[in-house]
């Protein structure tokens, strides 16, 4: 029986599951450290999934792609990306596909969204559903470097329904502390078509600045107390795989304790 990467990532994405299921069974009046039976197998599934996660690179991809957790495809080198072209001449085709960077499973879904969970975070999604209830062939890949944290710590719009996006989107958020980068992958577009991306994300602290990247584009986003900003890159062209490539971070040079990830939107275009 051959191992391809995404078997290893897989592995640990179970692991996270099994360590995120103990920490569940805990007596939620005390810290789980005070039972030690508990707490000793939480932290192994962490160390197994982080031991996992570490060893996925050497491991050969299948070559295939798609969604649902088959393996993902990896980069050749000329699977780049093309410029930007936000001044081409393109038509909406009316396709939208907005995504929910969501907590642990099981979470409820938000109507209209489609979620990834952080417990998922290394496997591939299935196909994404527009906001018109049309099933696409447009994915999230799973993460294959660094991964990222979860909390619900994102400011509450005050009144409840005034932020850009729905409240329950924008206080949930993925997140990643100073000194690492997070790269995410957006498959199954259409490599003729152009897309804009907007991202969103919130935090309940001040000075939190969050660093999207795409290509050799950056923007960042303000994201404390936020329920009114995001940032948008326009016609971006995915690369001959059909993928859009971007990451995120703390920004530079700034007094940021995190970056935060709370929602993408995907708005496609094709040739006009």
């Amino acid at each position: 029986m051959t191992l391809y990467r995404q078997d290893i990532l897989d592995l640990a994405a179970l692991e996270t599951q099994l360590a995120n299921s103990i920490r569940q069974t805990n007596n939620k009046s005390q810290l789980i450290e005070i039972d030690k039976t508990l707490y000793y197998a939480q932290r192994i599934a962490e160390l197994r999934s982080a031991r996992l996660t570490a060893m996925a690179p050497d491991y050969p991809d299948s070559g295939t792609g798609g969604g649902g957790g088959t393996p993902t495809p990896t980069p050749t080198p000329g699977d780049s990306m093309p410029a930007p072209n936000p001044n081409g001449s393109y038509a909406p085709t009316g396709t939208i596909v907005q995504v929910d960077f969501n907590l642990n499973t099981p979470q409820p879904d938000i109507a209209g969204w489609n979620s990834v969970y952080n417990d998922r975070q290394t496997v591939n999604t299935g196909g994404f559903t527009s906001t018109a209830g049309v099933q696409t062939s447009i994915y999230k890949m799973g993460r294959v470097n660094n991964t990222s944290d979860a909390n619900g710590y994102g400011e509450p719009p005050n009144p409840p329904g005034s932020g850009v996006i729905p409240d329950a989107v924008l206080i949930s958020n993925h997140v990643v502390i100073p000194g690492y980068t997070i790269d995410d992958r957006i498959g199954g577009l259409e490599v003729s078509y152009a897309y804009d991306i907007t991202f969103y994300g919130s935090r309940m602290e001040d000075s939190e600045f969050t660093q999207f990247n795409i290509g050799s584009a950056s923007q960042v986003l303000d994201t404390s107390h936020n329920t009114t900003r995001g940032v948008t890159f326009l016609k971006i062209r995915p690369s001959p795989m059909g993928i859009i490539y971007w990451s995120w971070l703390v920004a530079a040079n700034t007094p940021t304790n995190g970056a935060a990830l709370a929602a993408m939107v995907i708005t496609e275009y094709q040739p006009a």
